[in-house]
């Protein structure tokens, strides 16, 4: 959706002019649920883990604990065990992110 896109993207240019400062403003998840949104509705599916991380400004073991959790919750499928593991956004995580973004564009 077009407003995932736009959201996104003031994301990055709220990092782009906070530079580290804007790492307090973080939250990993809901960067990577955006990012994987926004390819779904491009139809680049799926997306790899690594970007994932880079999208939610996050490396390492940090990076997978996110990832992780969005997977426990269902939002997210995850093939693979490492950084090159393919994600796509599962049914629920696509379902609720069109319903926060239908509420969004109401309001």
């Amino acid at each position: 959706m077009a407003a995932a896109a736009r959201l996104l993207a003031a994301r990055q240019r709220r990092s782009a002019v906070f530079g580290p400062v804007a790492d307090s403003f973080g939250e990993p998840s809901w960067d990577m649920l955006l990012h994987l949104f926004v390819a779904g509705d491009a139809g680049v599916r799926p997306v790899r883990a690594d970007e994932l991380f880079q999208a939610g400004g996050v490396t390492g073991n940090q990076a997978r604990m996110f990832l992780d959790f969005l997977a426990v919750h269902r939002m997210v499928r995850i093939d693979g065990d490492d950084e090159r593991a393919l994600v796509t956004l599962a049914d629920a995580g696509r379902g609720l992110m069109a319903e926060y973004f239908t509420a969004e564009m109401a309001a």
